[in-house]
């Protein structure tokens, strides 16, 4: 009987201290310019050109196919721009 006190106490225990993790969902607009010049980008982005919505662009020469990106980020102890 005293097993079962015990693990119904634990159990209680984990479900108190449990906190649900929440994540961020804040919009940051941050200018492309300035991100393709520093850090990362410097020397990595220059060549690619950039094109917003609206903006004229040269017709797609190859469709190279849908891809999906990974939302989680290592932004902890990171200002929202050096995350970004």
């Amino acid at each position: 009987m005293a097993f079962f006190a015990a693990r119904i106490c634990a159990l209680a225990m984990v479900m108190l201290l449990a906190s649900e993790a929440l994540a961020r969902n804040t919009f940051v607009d941050l200018d492309v310019g300035e991100a393709r010049t520093q850090g990362f980008g410097h020397g990595n982005l220059l060549d690619v050109p950039v094109f917003m919505a609206g903006e004229q662009r040269p017709p797609i020469e190859k469709e190279l196919g849908t891809f999906t990106s990974n939302r989680s980020t290592n932004a902890f102890n990171k200002s929202d721009r050096v995350a970004c």
